[in-house]
């Protein structure tokens, strides 16, 4: 009784705001990723790659508009987007025009570890290329049906049916314990010192150990479909809408529905917007097709568990990192107050000073421009709440 009561209640939520979610001028198109590059948004599709400047309220066509593309990926100057039937391509200049740089077939998702590219195949393993895409060597891998790829520090995360995770470019791979049921594992994030991974049909399963021991997170009722986290909050698409976490999985709770039943397949937090991605088989005649968005402050679940956890002042890893043009570090405040952003050397020098006076609870993205900076090694600090929290970050063109 009471998982009925929960299920009709995530329901009822739905219905109440479903004109809160706006189908972007990205329509009647199928969309297979977006992903983060310096200064932009971008959206691979089976027509090419779109790009957004504004948070992805607008999107406009790049030079790549062909291909069925699969997964992008930045890596400092360089965007690397795959197109399983035409290779690897490459991109210098935020996406206005692509080269491409291997014609590596077969290819479906893309990672990268400084200045090392991993693309995998379901079928052909993994390959890695340590000259910007040029060339590719194949990298030994247990399993060759490698779904997703995950790289968390100096780790490399593949996934398939298992996960398997090495630390050495391929050399020496440790497989995970436990399987998943037998299920496919079609996903894999990480925030912080947790990693997710979202299986087609068992649901997510979570590890704090760096992948030797996972376990399963609650079962919401609704098949999971696409999976994203912020600093606090775990976000999964369903058919018709997005479910939020702010515990790892283990409750879940409801926000706004789409005003369809769509199943959503790719789902990313885009500064202060939440992107969902709608599928069809006919996506030319279909009009609640494509990338809907919605203002994280539009969704009641958010704004509770941003009020409701105690965990002070958080910051993410800046992004990209090493970068050419700009970066971008995410944080969130339990309290309202100024937030101080400074860049110094590496003897300690303060190069410049960012004063965020009236900064409201909860998530914010600020965004480090390289203009002024020199190639190198600075340290990029944040203070607020009393706190400081420091990084590395690296400007390299």
């Amino acid at each position: 009784m009471a998982r009925t009561i929960w299920l009709l209640f995530l329901l009822i939520g739905y219905s109440n705001a479903s004109s809160q979610w706006v189908l972007t001028d990205l329509n009647k198109l199928n969309v297979q990723c977006i992903a983060k590059t310096p200064s932009s948004w971008l959206a691979g599709t089976a027509k090419g790659i779109f790009r957004s400047t504004n948070s992805g309220v607008h999107w406009e066509p790049t030079g790549l508009k062909t291909g069925y593309i699969t997964s992008i990926i930045s890596q400092g100057p360089y965007i690397f987007a795959v197109d399983g039937s035409e290779g690897i391509f490459c991109s210098t200049n935020e996406g206005s025009s692509w080269e491409l740089a291997c014609p590596l077939f077969e290819m479906r998702y893309l990672a990268a570890m400084d200045s090392t590219l991993f693309a995998s195949s379901e079928s052909r393993g993994i390959f890695f290329s340590i000259n910007h895409g040029k060339s590719w060597t194949p990298l030994e891998c247990p399993d060759p049906e490698v779904q997703t790829l995950l790289v968390k520090g100096d780790t490399l995360f593949a996934a398939g049916q298992r996960v398997f995770f090495t630390t050495d470019t391929g050399k020496i791979w440790t497989q995970t314990e436990e399987g998943f049921n037998g299920s496919y594992i079609s996903q894999l994030i990480t925030r912080n010192t947790t990693i997710f991974a979202l299986t087609n049909d068992q649901g997510i399963f979570v590890t704090t150990d760096h992948g030797h021991h996972w376990s399963s997170t609650a079962d919401p009722g609704f098949k999971i479909t696409a999976i994203t986290t912020t600093s606090k909050c775990l976000f999964a698409g369903i058919a018709g809408g997005v479910l939020l976490s702010s515990d790892d999985g283990s409750s879940w709770a409801g926000g706004p529905a789409l005003p369809n039943n769509k199943i959503i397949t790719v789902v990313a937090i885009c500064d202060t917007n939440i992107l969902a991605v709608t599928f069809s088989n006919y996506p030319s005649e279909d009009t609640n097709v494509g990338i809907w968005r919605l203002p994280l402050s539009q969704m009641p679940s958010f704004n509770a568990a941003v009020r409701g956890t105690d965990k002070g002042f958080v910051c993410e890893e800046a992004s990209p990192n090493p970068f050419d043009k700009a970066t971008t570090i995410h944080y969130s405040i339990e309290r309202p107050g100024p937030v101080y952003i400074t860049i110094a050397n590496l003897l300690g020098q303060t190069i410049q000073t960012t004063i965020t006076t009236e900064t409201e609870i909860g998530e914010h993205a600020a965004t480090i421009s390289a203009d002024n900076l020199p190639n190198g090694i600075y340290l990029l600090s944040l203070k607020a709440e009393g706190a400081v929290k420091s990084q590395k970050i690296i400007v390299s063109r």
